[in-house]
């Protein structure tokens, strides 16, 4: 796995000195968590990036591009889709071993359900019950979207056509499920998928395999077709958002707060920034395999919001200790 050197970053809030890690983690997230549902939209984003990365490997980014080792998976691994879950879990499809990993912001990895050899699960996404949703790329008799409840209980949402290879999935804000991939290699597609599990054609004939997808927050959807960004309004138009130097492979894409698209590139090992005018510039560098792309929801240390959880929290525990 290549990286770059990870330089810490330093912090001006000296009361998060007062608190140890874990406490300090646990208590700025709720803090944070409270903060956000009143000041910001929920699909704001103001933590780290991780992203999926070489074999076995989930790193981290920071907001400067830094690139350091976060979470090492179990052995034969082949991490693609990522997701976080509202607690601040990180979730991980391995796409060789069939395992859908849990792994906590300390780096913790567990086994969460485990789907099968030869499942292929890829893409991820949550629906706002929590349920976690798999693009599952197995056998022409096995392609479906999978269905697991936060107690790890596994149902079909979707069946797929046979000759359909989900890649990614993403929820649009009314609730519908949107499934990008192609009928064995021709006729590349993305599908819509009603709340009771009804599959539609959404666009088709694309000009490449949209392996990963993202919703802006005016519902626009978002693709890669190699070089090409391609925006696709909710009523199926097709247009170039912008075209990435390179980019032949995106296999990852999210969105931050500020309406910055981070796109992944599989083939030259880079993470791209894209404004919401369309203007590219490169992120990160040096990554192994780049692939799916999540945003915790933790902020990062040396930011605004990390120094009011801090503030909270050191507020919290001088008033627990004035009642001793």
């Amino acid at each position: 796995m290549k990286t770059t050197n990870h330089i810490p970053m330093k912090t001006n809030h000296a009361l998060c000195g007062l608190i140890p890690g874990p406490l300090l983690r646990t208590l700025a997230t709720a803090l944070l968590a409270v903060a956000l549902s009143f000041a910001v939209p929920a699909v704001a984003r103001a933590g780290l990036m991780y992203v999926a990365s070489g074999s076995q490997s989930i790193v981290k980014v920071s907001s400067a591009g830094v690139v350091s080792p976060f979470a090492t998976l179990p052995a034969s691994s082949n991490p693609f889709g990522v997701a976080f879950d509202s607690t601040g879990n990180l979730f991980a499809a391995d796409s060789s071993t069939g395992l859908i990993s849990k792994i906590t912001l300390g780096g913790s990895v567990s086994t969460f359900v485990n789907l099968g050899a030869g499942s292929n699960p890829l893409g991820l996404t949550f629906d706002i019950s929590g349920n976690l949703y798999v693009a599952h790329n197995g056998s022409p008799s096995n392609r479906t979207i999978d269905k697991i409840t936060p107690g790890g209980a596994i149902s079909t949402f979707a069946t797929m056509a046979p000759s359909f290879n989900p890649y990614s999935v993403a929820f649009d804000s009314s609730g519908n499920l949107y499934a990008g991939g192609n009928n064995n290699g021709a006729n590349n597609q993305i599908v819509k998928i009603s709340s009771g599990g009804v599959v539609s054609n959404f666009v088709s004939s694309l000009s490449g395999a949209p392996a990963t997808l993202a919703f802006d927050s005016s519902g626009n959807l978002y693709t890669g077709l190699g070089s090409t960004i391609a925006r696709i309004t909710s009523g199926g138009s097709v247009s170039t958002f912008a075209t990435t130097a390179g980019n032949s492979a995106p296999t990852g894409m999210a969105f931050d707060s500020n309406g910055n698209l981070f796109v992944a590139d599989n083939a030259t090992g880079q993470i791209s920034q894209i404004t919401p005018g369309g203007v590219v510039s490169s992120f990160a560098t040096g990554l192994d395999l780049p692939r799916g792309i999540a945003f915790s929801s933790v902020p990062e240390p040396g930011t605004a919001l990390f120094g009011i959880a801090c503030a909270g929290v050191a507020a919290l525990r001088r008033r627990r200790a004035a009642a001793v």
